[in-house]
Formats: C-alpha cells, structure tokens, sequence
C-alpha cells in the first residue's frame, strides 16, 4: 500500500500533525501527545486505505498483502545477511544512554564470539567479588549527585587474582549484544567479562547497561548463554523505534531515563 500525499487533499494534514505531536512529545516526554502522534498517523493510513479502496476496489487489499509479503522478504534476507533470526531490534529503556537511546532502531549481526577480556579457568570455577566506587550522576532538574557504582569485577581462584573493570570508560569498546532474558525479555545491554570453561568450552557472558550503576548479574539477571544471544549492535537509527513503542502502548517514559551516570 503506498502512502501518497495528495495537497488538494485534507488527509495531507494528518501526517504533519502527526509530526508536530511526536515533536511535542520529544520535548515534554507526556504520554499524550504520543497517543496523540499514532493516533494521528494510524487516522492517515485509514484515511488512506478508504479513499484507495473507492478508487481501485480489490486492489488496495492486494496492495496491503503485497506489503505485507515485501517486509517478511526483507525480513529473511536481512536475517539470512546478519546470521541472526532478529536482525532489527528497538531500544526500550534508557540503560544505554547515551551510547543508544530510547526509540533507537538497533541493527543486530549474529556472531559466535563477542568482544569482552575473556577469562578461561578448568576445574573450580572463579570466586567473582565486586568492588565499589563512587560515581556521578546527572538528573534531570537536580543536577550532579554522588552514587555508589560497580567498579571492578575481581576473579579469585587457588592460583591468581585477575581484575576486570567495568566502569562505562572502561569497557566502551566491547561489543553491545542483544540477549533474552528470563526475567527481564530481550535485553541490549554491553559485554563486560567472557568466563570460558577450558574443560566443557562452554562460555558464560557478564553484561551490565552502560547507564547503569550496576553489573546486571549484581541485579538479579543469569549470566548470559550464547544461545540466548541474538547478535551484537552493529549501527542504529536513532527515533525510528518510537513507532513500535507507540504502536505497543509504551508512551510512558521508563524509570532511569531522567538520569545519567558519568
């Protein structure tokens, strides 16, 4: 179904007040003007598919299931280019910021290993501690503030002692993977440690958010497995996820994205 915008028609109004609804919504962040915005838009596409329907008949439902048949196509072809079975994926929360963003549309590629210091151990698996710092958070309308962070994972064994940092500094160039969880779904979350089991060759992944405060395995998450890894980030497209957020009710801005750790 192509979307055409006819200036002797009304309907032309509608998908520019579904702009300015969205810019609203940008700057005052008020579940409103979001309704508002899909509303808007959601009106144009009926308007749309009405007045083709008058014209063409049949046709505007074939040119829906054409559409439709089109982004399935796309769909596997990227899938099958990214070796991942979800190859476009949309930043929720704000555990990312500002490395990626609410409303971020992520570009996934599908790997066997990621970017994290990997640490190989046989036998007895590492006794992991966690060490402390102070950090400095920004929030919005307060300012600068003080809180704790994870600073350093450390790995004892009977042998050596190995320290890992995890500061958001320390770790920007691990790779960004994209990994189910059983209590929090898909997650986008940053690499921070590889444990390898020298004996199984199995490989367990320790993850944190770059705007969090914490490792998310301190927070209650398991420790991630490759087969629940769907790929790493490899490039995004900043504010068109907003879309499906909006399409899937999620007008109201999630907890933490008032803040920012330094």
């Amino acid at each position: 179904m192509e979307l055409k915008i006819n200036p002797k028609s009304p309907n032309v109004y509608v998908p520019i007040l579904s702009i300015i609804f969205f810019i609203i919504y940008l700057i005052t962040l008020q579940p409103i003007a979001a309704i508002l915005c899909i509303g808007a838009f959601l009106a144009y596409i009926s308007l749309d598919f009405i007045s083709g329907a008058k014209q063409k008949g049949k046709n505007s439902l074939l040119e829906i299931i054409y559409a439709i048949a089109g982004a399935a196509i796309a769909w596997l072809i990227l899938s099958a280019l990214l070796h991942t079975q979800s190859p476009l994926d949309v930043v929720t929360s704000c555990s990312m910021n500002n490395v990626l963003n609410r409303g971020d549309l992520v570009i996934v590629q599908g790997n066997d290993k990621y970017v994290a210091p990997i640490v190989r151990y046989s036998g007895e698996s590492p006794n992991i501690q966690l060490t402390k710092t102070n950090c400095t958070m920004w929030r919005r309308g307060q300012g600068d503030s003080q809180i704790s962070c994870s600073a350093n994972l450390t790995l004892r064994n009977s042998t050596s002692v190995l320290t890992i940092p995890v500061l958001r500094n320390e770790v920007s160039s691990n790779d960004i993977i994209v990994f189910e969880s059983s209590t929090a779904g898909l997650v986008i979350h940053r690499a921070v440690l590889a444990i390898n089991n020298s004996q199984t060759g199995k490989i367990a992944y320790l993850t944190k958010g770059d705007n969090n405060p914490v490792v998310d395995q301190e927070a209650g998450l398991d420790v991630v497995l490759p087969e629940k890894i769907h790929g790493k980030q490899i490039a995004r497209i900043p504010l068109i996820g907003y879309l499906r957020l909006f399409l899937a009710g999620q007008f109201q801005e999630p907890r933490g994205c008032d803040l920012l750790i330094k």
